[in-house]
């Protein structure tokens, strides 16, 4: 029986586009607010700037530690683009290459507040999704579905946990 290639996940990608009711750099603030996202994020419980003094900048280095379900990782990543109040973005390291990279990108919507679209983009390194599918390869639709779902529910609920957060002054 013929061995089942590993999968190509450099081709995940997906959108999430979210009203928000703050302008883009109070927006921005809190999402270049590192330290802050464990209080935001159902996922990542905890983060923080490898250096001092830390910002979002691009090339600054961070740690973050996330849980789903019963299994809880490390991560290492690094800002690729910081441009208040527009963009962030970041990568997550993997191995030998990033795991994953996440894009904000926030617009001012003429009738107020923000329009936020983040985009995640899977590979080329390694990360647990791939581990998953080598695992059960006739499952990778399934694995890679589940997860997506999983990730854009986690964007929105972060997303409206900070705008809460800037509706109480926090």
């Amino acid at each position: 029986m013929p061995e089942t290639p590993a999968p190509r996940l450099e081709d995940w990608t997906f959108t999430v586009s979210e009203h928000l009711s703050a302008d883009p750099g109070t927006l921005w603030d809190h999402l270049a607010a590192l330290p802050r996202i464990g209080e935001w994020s159902p996922e990542c419980r905890w983060a923080a700037w490898a250096a001092h003094p830390g910002h979002a900048r691009t090339g600054a280095r961070f740690r973050a530690v996330n849980q789903h379900g019963d299994v809880t990782w490390e991560v290492t990543g690094r800002i690729l683009e910081a441009a208040r109040p527009r963009v962030l973005s970041w990568s997550v390291d993997g191995e030998g290459a990033p795991s994953s990279t996440w894009r904000y990108q926030l617009e001012p919507d003429p009738s107020g507040g923000t329009r936020v679209s983040m985009t995640f983009s899977h590979g080329p390194g390694g990360s647990g999704v791939l581990l998953a599918i080598l695992d059960d390869p006739e499952a990778a639709a399934e694995i890679i579905q589940r997860r997506e779902h999983d990730l854009i529910g986690n964007v929105r609920s972060t997303l409206r946990a900070i705008e809460r957060a800037i509706q109480a002054g926090r």
